[in-house]
């Protein structure tokens, strides 16, 4: 996985795993699917 600044939105719940994708915010190798587990797994909202 690549990404850029917009992953701490993705683990904020601001930003879905597939819209990441959709936006080229993220690049993947591998299967999409593991990307939103990895993505609920490490959730952290904003304080």
């Amino acid at each position: 996985m690549r990404a850029g600044p917009e992953i701490r939105d993705l683990l904020a719940g601001q930003l879905s795993a597939r819209e990441a994708v959709a936006r080229e915010l993220v690049s993947l190798q591998g299967n999409e699917e593991l990307f939103e587990v990895f993505a609920a797994s490490f959730a952290a909202p904003y304080a």
